[in-house]
């Protein structure tokens, strides 16, 4: 009989313990985020260097749109300011080797943004500064075309700094209505128009031309105090695109990123 009652505290407690481990793990399982995967962007129609000529020094690529994702927001384009181009080269290489070979799709983005301080891309139309986040607007129309030009060059309207985004449909050249505006630097107070500051030649302008600093409050620069005689005065700047989402209780999601390459400007010049 003692063994009897034995057995059934034992069945007891083994039933009690089973319902105990399933209803913790159905609890946990409902409370669980559900993970958004994103497509990264993947097409560059031109990918500047810091050797490219003045007239293709311009980004322009095509974005994923991800319409299978109601949580997409869009694509976001971040950048930043070098004053060395070893260093610059050097963050770049250890974002794209976590681009091709992590199975975490977003440890790029995360390298990006949190370790190196890459910043999104802001806009001015008129004397107004536009805050997009992110830049490009998702699309249900399908993919979109994206022209960057950070400078402006001989004062043309062919080479003016300009953000354009159209439908990527094969439909022809951009056009006034494609502008979203001039690129500018994080919180949209500066452009990347580092040589033209004389207030006698550029008027206002000017004040929005300001040279990166080492200790920029920006944060979007990445000063060395060391330089080659042919870096002085010269900045890099290095362009990310990625996709962004956001779930229904506000977590950011970043997709892969794409690297849509980096120009020269030369602060000595009027014209980059």
């Amino acid at each position: 009989m003692k063994t009897a009652c034995n057995k059934k505290t034992k069945t007891l407690l083994f039933i009690t313990g089973s319902l105990f481990i399933f209803n913790l793990f159905f609890l946990n399982s409902c409370g669980l985020e559900s993970y958004i995967y994103l497509n990264a962007p993947t097409v560059t129609h031109n990918f500047p260097t810091y050797e490219t000529l003045a007239d293709y020094k311009y980004f322009e690529f095509t974005t994923m749109e991800n319409s299978d994702q109601p949580a997409f927001q869009g694509t976001a384009v971040y950048y930043k300011i070098y004053n060395n181009y070893s260093t610059m080269a050097s963050q770049v290489s250890s974002i794209s080797s976590l681009a091709s070979s992590s199975t975490n799709e977003s440890a790029a983005a995360a390298k990006m943004i949190d370790t190196y301080g890459y910043k999104q891309l802001g806009l001015r139309k008129g004397n107004d500064g536009v805050t997009k986040t992110p830049l490009i607007e998702r699309s249900d129309s399908g993919k979109q075309r994206v022209y960057i030009r950070l400078t402006n060059f001989q004062d043309s309207d062919a080479f003016k700094a300009v953000v354009k985004v159209k439908p990527d449909d094969g439909s022809g050249t951009y056009t006034a209505e494609h502008e979203l505006g001039i690129p500018m630097r994080v919180e949209n107070r500066n452009s990347f128009d580092f040589g033209r500051n004389d207030s006698s030649k550029w008027g206002d302008d000017a004040e929005r031309n300001v040279l990166p600093e080492e200790n920029d409050a920006l944060g979007d620069v990445n000063y060395s105090s060391s330089f080659s005689d042919e870096e002085k005065n010269c900045w890099y700047v290095d362009l990310y695109a990625v996709g962004v989402g956001m779930s229904e209780d506000f977590v950011t999601y970043y997709s892969n990123v794409l690297h849509l390459g980096a120009v020269k400007i030369d602060a000595s010049q009027e014209d980059n």
